[in-house]
């Protein structure tokens, strides 16, 4: 995984944003999570804005206090969305990133 990771990192410093975005894709779809829309409409980002909505505590405490997550395959999930946002904006995929975000 650290291997496709350096990948795309190497795409991305290399300016090929849009083929970063579709490698990025595949590997989170072999990761288990559900495959990104290439072209999101409201119907995809009102429900992820509404599902982050929920999940969010009355405080901060509850989230500086939440345990740490330990689940390697979450966490490579975490860091390929996160590595993302950015690429999204430089491609003018804007509608993604309240994808990626949720």
């Amino acid at each position: 995984l650290d291997v496709q990771f350096i990948h795309l990192e190497a795409l991305a410093g290399a300016q090929r944003l849009q083929e970063t975005m579709n490698v990025a894709m595949d590997i989170l779809v072999e990761l288990g999570h559900p495959r990104l829309p290439k072209k999101p409409g409201l119907r995809d980002i009102i429900p992820g804005i509404m599902k982050v909505k929920r999940a969010l505590p009355a405080n901060d405490d509850a989230i500086l206090n939440a345990p740490e997550m330990t689940d390697k395959k979450l966490l490579a999930i975490q860091r390929c969305l996160a590595f993302l946002v950015p690429i999204a904006f430089f491609v003018n995929m804007h509608d993604l990133i309240p994808v990626l975000t949720n």
